[in-house]
């Protein structure tokens, strides 16, 4: 009973019907940076290792590229089709999809859509900085995802600053020196659009989609390199040379050999070139050896992990 007690009075309680506080989806502001498993260091180190592959990787750089050509190519557009039929609203979608248009041209070198989706699908969330001009349009930026996290005034969180209770409204983005921690700026959350895949609605930063293939690649990797060895060591010829005799005999035989008719006196390796013709005599037997590395047994192994 004391234990129960214990346990009860330090556990979790609902909210009073008349209290304005809710407690947030999933957890507290303390915890729902790891809800899922994945906290702010495995997270970078996802982050890193999934750029990574994509820049040394085949097929992780091909999977990318099929995703940017067939989901955010040169087809992809933005158009107003709500109730754009009433006349009395004709005007005003042609004055939008005008505005959005110089949107696009402005800032042709700093925003497309392609980008956006590569960074969010490499990267897990996208962060795209508002500056406000006089005039329409505003200018954007691409902010990395190293920028925006905890700093050493405020380590406990993951850099954006919410509602107390509430993770999922935002008030502010800490902009930070991605080695120091040190606070560079914090930017209003007006001014900030962030995406984020990989992640519940409750959960501050996304994960990249790389995560899951991560160790399946780096494992095709290992296990190509290991086929390549193989098939290194089969084409190699050795030569198993079985000769008759005391042992005397045997070792002479093979230091004449090994000479290969020099007549410096220095002893060298043998060589089979292509071509050679190996006269013996009865008392020698020769036989080539080669490794069985059962590739066809490992074909499968390496579909698998691509398939993955």
């Amino acid at each position: 009973e004391q234990l129960l007690g214990m346990v009860e009075s330090t556990g979790r309680r609902p909210p009073l019907e008349e209290s304005t506080r809710w407690w947030p989806l999933g957890g507290t502001a303390s915890t729902s940076s790891a809800a899922n498993g994945v906290s702010q260091v495995e997270r970078d180190e996802l982050r890193h290792h999934a750029r990574q592959l994509v820049a040394e990787n085949p097929y992780a750089r091909n999977a990318l590229r099929l995703l940017e050509i067939y989901v955010a190519g040169p087809g992809l557009r933005l158009g107003l089709t709500s109730r754009c039929d009433d006349p009395g609203t004709q005007e005003l979608c042609r004055t939008a999809e005008r505005l959005w248009g110089l949107f696009l041209r402005h800032n042709h070198r700093h925003f497309s859509y392609r980008e956006f989706a590569r960074r969010t699908w490499r990267d897990g969330e996208c962060f795209l900085r508002k500056f406000p001009q006089p005039t329409w349009p505003p200018c954007v930026r691409f902010v990395d995802p190293e920028q925006i996290g905890p700093t050493r005034e405020e380590p406990d969180h993951d850099g954006i600053r919410t509602l107390e209770l509430d993770e999922e409204t935002p008030l502010a983005y800490l902009s930070r020196d991605p080695a120091s921690h040190e606070l560079w700026e914090v930017i209003p959350a007006e001014l900030m659009f962030h995406t984020r895949i990989g992640a519940d609605s409750n959960q501050q930063r996304g994960v990249s989609v790389f995560s899951s293939i991560i160790a399946a690649l780096r494992t095709y990797d290992g296990w190509l390199a290991t086929e390549l060895q193989a098939r290194k060591l089969q084409a190699s010829i050795v030569l198993w040379r079985k000769v008759q005799g005391a042992p005397s005999q045997v070792s002479a035989y093979a230091d004449t050999l090994a000479n290969d008719g020099s007549t410096d006196g220095v002893s060298r390796k043998e060589r089979v070139k292509p071509g050679t013709i190996v006269t013996t005599s009865s008392g020698t037997d020769l036989k080539f050896l080669q490794p069985d590395t059962n590739f066809s047994d490992a074909v499968p192994l390496g579909r698998i992990l691509l398939l993955a």
